[in-house]
């Protein structure tokens, strides 16, 4: 809109002007002047632009509809009273004004219809108020105050902030500033456009015009969203019409708003826009206040729209070259990108490249002028602080931070989650915000602290300066990708939200002086390296996106980026960016994808000699071949080659010796050695403790594998412990009602059980389940799964009926979902089974037992702890049928895997051998029996928490010499029913069965 003096608006041509203009057949000075005027007024803009189209123009057969005659002095809008005109155009006109309500002058902007017969569309009055009513609740020093909204006379009217002063394109003509002082004002502006964007505002005319400078000297970004907002609807368009709508620049929706010099490729495209379109219109106003040209050439509208939307950026003028850093020119260079996704990822992230320069050049003259000054020793120490200011120069932590997590966002991201229908959004905020607080609290701290070391005590060097601060930006991309999503969260993002802020790098992996001398650096080409730095924040918001779950949104935007990485031709971002897509194809389960092009991404990083990215892409194989394709002597080399790199870097990375702990866990556990996988596990808890803290939000999950391997091996009491303090962790950071808090719920209930702690665990298994009834619903696999054990515990009880109840509900959820799992189904069946057995019902158990083997056999492999467990259940069904041979043949399989996948002390072994004792009594093969129950009793008595099943053992033993007869047999008859009240219910009812029989009644 131009701005004029209060005499009155400015003045447009008349139609049969813009006709000839549009026909082509306007001629030479005309023609110069009405261009320089098309680029200001966007009512004439809009009507060439549809007689270009050869579309009617907004008024057929009338003229344009120009802005409404001045208002007089004193006149009534609203509460306001008009005082003066103080420019006017397209949108319409404003007027200082007063309030007399609040007792101030203020500017006030009547804007014009634009649709027609002069009547604004009623969606449009609805968005610009809307919209307007957005910018009143945004409060930021680099934005025109928004007072007011409202209707006078069916136009709107907007009541804000009145600035003395004038405005940037202005200034920009009478100062004739330096580069500095031009981007100081520009960066101003921007972050005037970033707080607009948060709140979900987009400028769309982005101009020096639309910026105000003050007295004061503050900058402020006005006229945000409403000429977009006030355009009407186009018709739908159909036939050769249709085919018109993507020509470029004159389609009606290409030219809804901007203004030509400004707009951004989609703008004339008419494609969508967003906070992208403010980025490219920011570039080329920055672009033209310091090299004195636009970035695109072209003497008309049309000639500008094809350089724009082909990308042919001009040259820099002779005269210019040289005095703008090649940093700042690399950094527009990229907002004025044809595609929006090529651009940056935000305006915080092209305004943090724009200030960093004027700082870096700033801290190199004070190092230079402090050098001289101490060889000449002229000046004193006073004068020399105040020359480089260091304290100041190292201040901008917090401006940083508030940029990405200030009040504004905050409400954002809070709005986000109310707003997702997730359950127990307060209290996922609650901790959320809790959480991102403490970080970037800490991360300003760092800040400052790295910036000092180097530019106030000077015991770092700037080498490292700049990969602790590149550490340190990555980590706070992360924060604000974090907080754009959840502004905008569906109920699945709002779900993952804690996963993604627990997930954020630790901020003492920039202090890590050591890992950070082992990352990769930046190539010296100055175009490359900001390409390079772009591609990784691009990286930074696909990471989130992942940690949200939204790992096939990600995708395809990985696979783009990684062939960004590949023209580059420099190797360690091309392997960050192979080791990301490959980590997202391995979340998705493209397995074969994921392997090759994580094969990819180990040699990028071998051909960069970096150790650190060829071991996480090692180890990210090991999850696809250990976790999912079973693939395990591959797994293995991957273990071989990843340990061979950690060791080369000499465990100077925490972070993944940890990795390398969980990846050698996952290949011990997919090959059944559970031994092993336990000692890796409290391998890994030790050394998080260490390195994280004893109060990290991971830890939880730490102790809960901890706590599962422990019971596994029958260590009761060091399991109980680590499941509590497992359960304490996860409360804290996910809150009462969470599905991480339900999971440790339902190991905790495990624990507790083999404790005959049975109050305790049904209390557990209870609340497991409602919590997953209302976060996951009933037939989630979670709800499943405590269902089941809810029914074990059930049948422990002695309520039989209730437990198969519970077991069948569960079994035909499991078979109804349609994404089940043979594995989970398997273990279903085989527990309900060992209800069956229990009750009597052995033929029933048996086919429950004949599925499941078969389930697991075809999931797992003939030879896993799994199958073994199902071999266990069906002897004891074939035993009780009668059928001991054909028992005995499952328990002696049962026992080859036990022994071959489990060390020689674990229960599993010896339960096994209980077995086998009781079948070989059965067949009379007594000598056998009482060996191999000696084996177990042998074990047993080592261990004091296994008094059940060391009576069993020893009942078992009783009945050898029961079966033998003669003298000892009273003693074993005392024996065997001395022991009834200590072994379990089934053993009770053979015994029970024994003595009740006619022969041995007596």
């Amino acid at each position: 809109m131009d701005r004029v003096s209060s005499s009155g608006a400015v003045s447009c041509p008349p139609e049969e002007v813009l006709a000839s203009f549009a026909a082509g057949t306007l001629g030479g000075a005309e023609r110069q002047e009405l261009e320089g005027h098309l680029a200001r007024c966007s009512v004439c803009f809009e009507v060439v632009s549809a007689l270009v189209a050869g579309a009617p123009p907004a008024t057929s057969g009338s003229p344009p509809a120009h802005p409404s005659p001045v208002l007089a002095r004193g006149t009534a809008v609203g509460r306001y009273l008009v005082l003066d005109c103080i420019g006017s155009g397209g949108m319409g006109v404003v007027y200082s004004a007063y309030d007399p309500g609040l007792d101030r002058k203020i500017a006030l902007k009547l804007l014009s219809p634009s649709g027609p017969q002069g009547a604004a569309s009623q969606r449009g009055q609805s968005l610009l108020q809307r919209e307007a009513r957005a910018l009143a609740r945004l409060s930021h020093p680099n934005v025109v105050t928004v007072y007011d909204v409202g209707n006078e006379a069916e136009r709107v009217f907007v009541a804000m902030e009145l600035v003395d002063g004038q405005t940037l394109g202005r200034w920009l003509a009478s100062e004739q500033p330096s580069w500095r002082q031009v981007v100081r004002c520009f960066v101003e502006a921007g972050r005037g456009l970033a707080a607009a964007h948060v709140v979900g505002l987009v400028h769309r005319d982005f101009k020096p015009d639309n910026v105000l400078i003050g007295r004061d000297g503050k900058v402020r970004v006005t006229d945000f969203g409403l000429a977009r907002a006030m355009r009407p609807e186009p018709a739908t368009p159909s036939g050769e019409e249709a085919g018109r709508t993507e020509s470029l620049a004159w389609s009606r929706s290409g030219a809804q708003a901007g203004t030509p010099r400004y707009m951004a490729p989609e703008q004339w495209l008419g494609k969508e826009t967003g906070p992208w379109t403010d980025q490219f219109s920011f570039c080329v106003a920055l672009w033209e206040a310091l090299y004195g040209e636009p970035p695109f050439g072209g003497d008309a509208p049309d000639k500008v729209a094809q350089e724009v939307t082909s990308g042919r950026l001009r040259s820099v003028p002779a005269q210019r070259q040289g005095g703008v850093p090649a940093p700042i020119h690399a950094a527009l260079v990229r907002g004025l990108q044809v595609e929006p996704t090529a651009r940056h990822p935000s305006m915080e992230a092209l305004l943090a490249l724009l200030e960093l320069e004027p700082a870096r050049r700033r801290t190199r003259l004070v190092a230079l002028l402090g050098s001289s000054l101490l060889l000449l020793g002229l000046l004193g120490a006073g004068i020399l602080w105040r020359l480089s200011r260091p304290a100041e120069l190292c201040a901008g932590g917090p401006t940083r931070v508030q940029s990405v997590w200030g009040d504004s966002v905050r409400e954002g991201v809070r709005h986000g989650l109310m707003a997702s229908g997730v359950p127990g959004a307060d209290s996922t905020w609650a901790l959320l915000a809790r959480s991102v607080d403490v970080y970037t609290r800490d991360w300003a701290t760092m800040h400052r602290e790295a910036c000092e070391a180097t530019r106030v005590r000077g015991e770092q060097s700037e080498e490292l300066l700049d990969r602790r601060m590149l550490c340190l930006n990555h980590a706070l991309q992360r924060v604000s990708a974090l907080a754009r999503r959840l502004e905008h969260a569906d109920r699945a993002t709002a779900d993952k939200a804690l996963n993604a802020v627990y997930a954020l790098p630790p901020l003492s992996e920039c202090a890590n002086v050591d890992a950070l001398l082992n990352r990769p650096g930046l190539p010296q080409d100055a175009a490359v390296r900001q390409q390079v730095l772009a591609l990784r924040e691009q990286m930074a918001e696909l990471e989130t996106l992942n940690k949200l779950g939204r790992t096939r949104e990600a995708l395809p935007r990985a696979e783009a980026l990684t062939r960004a990485a590949e023209a580059l031709r420099f190797h360690p971002v091309q392997a960050e960016a192979l080791l990301l897509e490959g980590t997202l194809r391995r979340m998705d389960e493209q397995l074969p994808r994921a392997v090759e092009v994580l094969d990819r991404a180990v040699l990028r990083a071998e051909a960069g000699h970096e150790d650190a990215l060829a071991a996480r892409a090692w180890m990210e194989m090991v999850f696809v071949d250990s976790g999912h394709r079973k693939e395990l002597a591959a797994a293995r080399r991957g273990i071989e080659h990843a340990q061979a790199k950690l060791e080369r870097l000499d465990r100077q990375e925490p972070s993944l010796e940890l990795q390398m702990l969980s990846a050698r866990a996952s290949l011990a556990n997919a090959e059944g050695h559970f031994d092993e996988a336990f000692a890796l596990d409290e391998e890994r808890v030790r050394r998080m403790e260490q390195t994280l803290g004893p109060d990290a939000p991971d830890l939880g999950e730490a102790l809960y594998n901890l706590a599962s391997s422990l019971h596994m091996r029958g260590r009761s009491e060091e399991a109980y412990a680590a499941i509590q303090r497992s359960l304490e962790l996860t409360e804290r950071h996910w809150g009462p009602e969470s599905r991480t808090l339900a999971r440790g719920l339902n190991m905790f209930a495990i624990i507790t059980r083999h404790r005959k702690q049975y109050s305790e665990a049904r209390a557990a298994y209870e609340r497991a389940l409602r919590i997953h009834a209302r976060l996951t619903g009933e037939s989630s696999s979670e709800y499943v799964q405590t269902l089941a054990n809810l029914a074990l515990l059930l049948n422990v009880l002695g309520e039989q009926e209730a437990a198969l109840s519970a077991f069948q509900r569960a079994v035909d959820i499991e078979r109804g979902r349609k994404d089940s799992d043979p594995a989970e189904l398997a273990t279903l069946l085989t527990n309900m089974a060992t209800v069956h057995n229990r009750q009597g019902h052995p033929s029933e158990a048996l086919a429950l037992c004949r599925e499941a083997l078969a389930l697991r056999i075809a999931k797992l492999g003939p030879r896993h702890v799994m199958v073994g467990a199902t071999l266990d259940t069906m002897g004891i069904a074939l035993r009780k049928l009668g059928q001991h041979s054909q028992a005995l043949e499952h328990f002696q399989r049962e026992q080859e895997i036990f022994v071959s996948a489990l060390a020689e002390d674990h229960p599993f072994r010896a339960n096994a051998q209980v077995q086998i004792g009781k079948t070989l009594i059965a067949l009379g093969r007594l000598d056998e029996a009482r060996a191999s129950l000696e084996r177990a009793l042998a074990f047993y008595a080592r261990r004091p928490d296994k008094s059940l099943e060391q009576a069993e053992a020893r009942l078992g033993l009783a009945l050898v010499q029961w079966k033998r007869g003669g003298t000892d047999r009273p003693r074993a008859r005392e024996q065997i029913l001395e022991l009834r009240e200590r072994v379990g219910p089934a053993s009770r009812a053979e015994i029970d069965a024994l003595f009740e029989a006619p022969s041995t009644a007596h």
